[in-house]
């Protein structure tokens, strides 16, 4: 479920502080009486009403969910502390209250974000956490993209991913996950003109020189960089590469003589890119919003 959470907010509130007066603190019981009241005077309360009031003072850029609804099920499931009445500070629904109400509807564009799902370092922090890793439990392997999803079979997928980063245990998984993908989808690629490879043999096939296939997730699953050589996906990766595309080529098409010419010259062919006529190509040219170049990279959330 999309939330519209603005990624500059954090960057918003340090520039705009000011303007939110003594929002550092709760001064007691005058602060109480500014709680934000409903049409009939009675202080708005509980996650419909508070959502009520926010997607009707904080619209348009301002916005900070897709929907009342989506509003609604957010806040019952994340379960904020209810807190105090005119709260102006903390991670609480009753500082959301208070910012999404009078002062958005005056100032959208500098509480509605503190009145959102982030709190906007006003009513909610980023808690960057310094824990052991020990003290995580992993719920996805998300190493090189791909491998977990389709080279690992759905009934052994829960158990790949709680397991640790070695995966020689799953080479038998691997194998039978491949030759299923190319019995699946040999035929149709060969009417695209596509060369596969032959079975097993795909994994052994280099995809940079020195680099077979089967080491991008055996003996274990991790995405790693090597400097010499050229960078993108499987060396690393960049927001724009097509990384589902190139791992289901690695496994599927020739990569030395074949579809993707001779030797392994990057940047590897991928699936849909190569389709002939290009007409048949469904990938986009690129991404519908431009990616930064500075951090965090990728484009703003969609309005």
């Amino acid at each position: 479920m999309m939330r519209m959470i603005k990624l500059g907010s954090i960057l918003t509130a340090l520039v705009l502080a000011g303007a939110c007066g003594d929002d550092g603190g709760d001064d007691g019981g005058e602060m109480n009486d500014m709680t934000p009241d409903s049409d009939d005077g009675t202080p708005v309360t509980g996650c419909a009403a508070y959502c009520a009031q926010i997607t009707t003072n904080c619209s348009g850029d301002n916005a900070q969910y897709e929907s009342e609804a989506d509003c609604v099920s957010y806040c019952e499931e994340i379960d904020w502390l209810e807190g105090e009445e005119g709260a102006m500070s903390g991670n609480t629904l009753a500082c959301r209250v208070y910012h999404s109400g009078a002062p958005a509807a005056g100032a959208p564009q500098v509480h509605c974000g503190h009145g959102g799902p982030t709190g906007d370092t006003v009513c909610g922090t980023v808690d960057f956490r310094t824990n052991v890793a020990g003290d995580y439990t992993r719920v996805d392997a998300a190493g090189v993209p791909g491998v977990s999803k389709f080279l690992v079979p759905a009934a052994q997928a829960s158990a790949y991913n709680d397991s640790s980063p070695d995966s020689t245990g799953s080479a038998n998984a691997f194998t039978s996950s491949i030759a299923a993908l190319h019995t699946a989808l040999d035929t149709s690629l060969a009417a695209l003109n596509f060369d596969t490879c032959n079975g097993n043999n795909c994994v052994q096939q280099d995809y940079q020189t020195g680099s077979t296939v089967q080491s991008l997730f055996q003996p274990t699953d991790r995405l790693t960089v090597t400097p010499t050589q050229p960078q993108g996906f499987p060396n690393g990766r960049s927001p724009s590469d097509q990384v589902m595309d190139i791992m289901l080529a690695m496994v599927l098409l020739d990569l030395d003589g074949g579809t993707c010419g001779a030797g392994p010259t990057p940047p590897l062919c991928t699936l849909l890119s190569l389709a002939q006529p290009a007409a048949t190509s469904i990938n986009p040219a690129a991404n519908d919003e431009a990616f930064s170049t500075s951090f965090p990279y990728l484009a703003p959330a969609h309005p």
